[in-house]
C-alpha cells in the first residue's frame, strides 16, 4: 500500500512537502527492534520516494 501512495506522489506538489517529510522521520526513526518485515517494507518505501528525497535535499536532515 505504502508503495502505491509513494508512487503516487506528487513531485512539486506542495501538498507533499507537508505529508512526505513526517512520512520520512517515522520511518528513519523506526526503532532497532521493529519486525523485520516493517523494517524491509519502510526500506522499499524509501527507495519509492528517492525522486522526491531528489528534488527536496533539504530535508536530508532527517538523518541525523
Amino acid at each position: 500500500m505504502l508503495s502505491g501512495v509513494a508512487s503516487n506522489v506528487s513531485w512539486c506538489c506542495r501538498a507533499d512537502e507537508t505529508v512526505v517529510p513526517p512520512v520520512l522521520d517515522a520511518v528513519l526513526h523506526l526503532p532497532t527492534s521493529i519486525h523485520i518485515t516493517v523494517r524491509r517494507t519502510s526500506l522499499q518505501l524509501l527507495g519509492e520516494l528517492r525522486e522526491w528525497i531528489e528534488k527536496h535535499p533539504e530535508y536530508l536532515g532527517l538523518l541525523h
